[in-house]
């Protein structure tokens, strides 16, 4: 490589010089933008996940559970995602108040939330019972990773002899 005090031309030299090092960096930098993990990639990256949990039935008096909501990193702006509680193998009415299903919104910054669900009491021996809660419809920029959990409703009745 030539130094520069022989080069013909210093000045220009030394300006392509750096005209190249700064196209360099800015292709760089644009390359890591694209590569999903990057510590520079832009938002639109998070993603939604729900939790499983469990409650003891109870003889009386209605039990809320939460079930976690969550988002992998904050998100620069609002984010949101339809969140459906439905029955599994539990009955609606009987093992838990209501189905539904409600667009659940995250604000700027936020990454937790949670989905409750209303557990009803008896004195049945029925053994454990499960309602669903599923994700879906995220919005732009929004992916889902684990979107169906598990309330496990135990079963805290001793059968008859």
């Amino acid at each position: 490589m030539t130094a520069l005090h022989d080069h013909p031309h210093p000045s220009r030299f030394r300006a392509t010089r750096w005209a190249a090092l700064a196209f360099t960096a800015l292709l760089l930098a644009a390359l890591a933008v694209l590569v999903p993990g990057s510590p520079v990639q832009g938002s639109g990256s998070a993603v939604a996940s729900v939790g499983d949990v469990s409650v003891v039935e109870g003889d009386t008096g209605t039990r809320v559970v939460r079930a976690p909501l969550t988002l992998s990193e904050p998100s620069p702006g609002p984010q949101r995602v339809v969140v459906t509680v439905a029955a599994g193998t539990a009955t609606v009415g009987v093992d838990f108040k209501k189905a539904y299903s409600r667009t659940v919104a995250f604000k700027a910054g936020q990454t937790s939330k949670t989905v409750s669900v209303a557990v009803l009491p008896d004195t049945i021996a029925e053994g454990d019972e499960t309602v669903t809660v599923t994700l879906s419809s995220p919005s732009s920029g929004l992916t889902i990773g684990v979107g169906t959990a598990t309330v496990t409703i135990r079963d805290d009745d001793t059968p008859p002899p």
